[in-house]
């Protein structure tokens, strides 16, 4: 081999390795490109409402959110809420279950009014309800606490209250009505 060719190949070997080690070094790395259309935004109210629809399925559940610049405040207010959540969904539950069956073609307006007072008596229900997750944020702008609170309340502990209630209740004057009503509260409840 001639020196020639033994320099040129030392000379391009030498090159080679300065352009690996030049390339290897480090580099910033770019971000990577910001997402178009939807994306999915998870807040602390999606994340108590993911955990009260795979946890607590047989509970009524309600979502408090409260704001006030002293956390218990704030906290205080995020319960309220979450128990008129709960109070909103019993209401429902009982209003769907009894068109459902047709209670309000029974005895007309005298159903109407107790059903109203069915509803009233299960808000004393909503007394039971427990905190099951809390999520506290903070604004450091404004120094405002922002609270909220998932509340739950089982379905089997409203059925024996309304039953109780029921079972007591001098509102009740119809004995169809009232055994439509504990029909209602014995398979639309318990499930």
């Amino acid at each position: 081999m001639s020196i020639k060719r033994v320099l040129s190949i030392t000379v391009a070997v030498s090159i080679a390795a300065a352009g690996l080690i030049s390339c290897g070094g480090s580099k910033t790395k770019s971000p990577p490109p910001a997402p178009t259309g939807n994306v999915e935004v998870t807040t602390p109210r999606t994340e108590l409402t993911r955990l009260a629809n795979d946890k607590f399925y047989d509970h009524y559940w309600g979502i408090g959110e409260g704001v006030s610049n002293r956390e218990s405040m704030a906290a205080d207010i995020a319960s309220a809420r979450g128990r008129e959540g709960i109070s909103l969904m019993m209401q429902t539950a009982i209003e769907s279950k009894a068109k459902s069956v047709g209670l309000n073609s029974v005895n007309g307006e005298a159903t109407e009014t107790f059903m109203q007072r069915l509803i009233q008596e299960t808000q004393g229900t909503v007394a039971d309800a427990r905190q099951r997750e809390v999520k506290v944020m903070y604004n450091q702008s404004n120094s405002q606490y922002t609270v909220y609170v998932l509340m739950t309340v089982p379905q089997s502990s409203v059925n024996d209250a309304l039953k109780r209630q029921l079972a007591n209740s001098q509102a009740i004057t119809d004995a169809a009505v009232s055994k439509v009503i504990m029909d209602i509260i014995d398979s639309a409840l318990d499930k």
